[in-house]
């Protein structure tokens, strides 16, 4: 188990995924974007039902019903699954023990990797764009 600030982890996962965890929408990206972190904060983390729900301002049982869900949710979507090992990866790799010997994160080279990958997103976007009205010119 690592030790870190639960707040920290959720901040890499808002960043990464492009979503605000702690809003309380129903779609499904953030469903889905909450599992993933609930999942991080109690299996990576050692969080106990009670401390994730207190972190999300929820009740233990909603943590609870997401992870006894997750394994249908990575059976049926392997990307979830793809999602978090991302942000865990990402974890272990931008953090560094600091003198207490507690882990913390780099935030500023959080903040640089993160706009870089987005703006890599953008230009995957543009392109495939640009494919489809080709794409789609030709038939006319």
């Amino acid at each position: 188990m690592i030790n870190l600030n639960p707040d920290t982890v959720i901040y890499i996962a808002q960043k990464i995924l492009q979503l605000d965890l702690r809003s309380n929408s129903r779609r499904e990206e953030y469903i889905e974007g909450r599992a993933i972190v609930y999942y991080i904060l109690r299996h990576k983390l050692g969080l106990t039902y009670q401390q994730i729900a207190k972190v999300f301002n929820k009740n233990h049982a909603t943590v609870l019903h997401a992870l006894k869900e997750w394994p249908y949710m990575v059976k049926y979507r392997s990307e979830i699954e793809d999602k978090k090992d991302f942000i865990v990866d990402y974890i272990n790799e931008n953090c560094t023990p600091d003198k207490d010997g507690r882990k913390d994160i780099k935030i500023k080279a959080c903040e640089d990797q993160i706009f870089l990958l987005n703006s890599k997103i953008k230009e995957l976007k543009k392109e495939l764009t640009e494919l489809y009205k080709l794409k789609h010119a030709r038939r006319l």
